[in-house]
């Protein structure tokens, strides 16, 4: 099984030159809110992350560092 192990969302707004806010602004919500994804503090949903991904041009999977849990 996969664990997420760090949100990548900060690396992925750098290449596409885009600020938090920015995102925030495209998503509707707050800046806030996307520092928390960016800073591991909160998980996006599965459709923030779809959001995200669109917008970013990348897939969902691209927007994390995944590890194999020992299950």
């Amino acid at each position: 099984m996969y664990k997420i192990a760090k949100c990548k969302l900060s690396d992925l707004l750098k290449s596409k030159d885009l600020s938090q806010q920015d995102l925030a602004e495209r998503l509707h919500i707050s800046k806030s809110m996307i520092s928390e994804y960016a800073n591991n503090k909160h998980y996006m949903s599965i459709e923030r992350a779809k959001n995200v991904a669109a917008i970013l041009g990348c897939s969902i999977e691209d927007l994390y560092e995944w590890t194999v849990a020992d299950d």
